[in-house]
């Protein structure tokens, strides 16, 4: 099936470049973890990997898909701030770095208007959903 393999063509380019560029900034960042087991914190690579397929799943198969998708990695990122391995602002910029690899990687099925986007404004960065 074409779409099933342009879908996993899309996840694994997303998820090389999230390993590359989450790795290049936990090494730069060297942010000690909630319980001191290291200093790599920031940012949540689990929280980033889960975003970067949120976002394709979102992207490539619509709402109905990238819903319960979303609702499975923002779960993710709170299971990693429960078991105290990351603060809120590593699994924050974990979500913003899944959901714009995402985007780079996977081009729109269909163009529908709806769907999550990475807003940035020169003082602000946000979130926008539209259904």
């Amino acid at each position: 099936n074409e779409e099933i393999r342009q879908t996993g063509t899309s996840m694994m380019k997303g998820l090389l470049l999230d390993v590359v560029a989450v790795t290049t900034l936990k090494s730069a960042v060297g942010r000690t973890r909630p319980d001191g087991s290291d200093t790599r914190s920031f940012p949540s690579g689990h929280t980033s990997g889960a975003f970067t397929i949120s976002t394709i799943l979102s992207r490539r198969h619509g709402w109905k898909v990238g819903v319960p998708a979303f609702g499975l990695a923002t779960f993710t990122a709170v299971a990693r701030m429960e078991d105290n391995r990351h603060y809120f602002s590593d699994v924050v910029a974990g979500a913003a770095i899944g959901i714009a690899i995402g985007q780079l990687v996977t081009p729109k099925a269909q163009d529908t208007g709806h769907g999550l986007q990475v807003v940035a404004g020169p003082s602000k960065v946000a979130l926008r959903m539209k259904f």
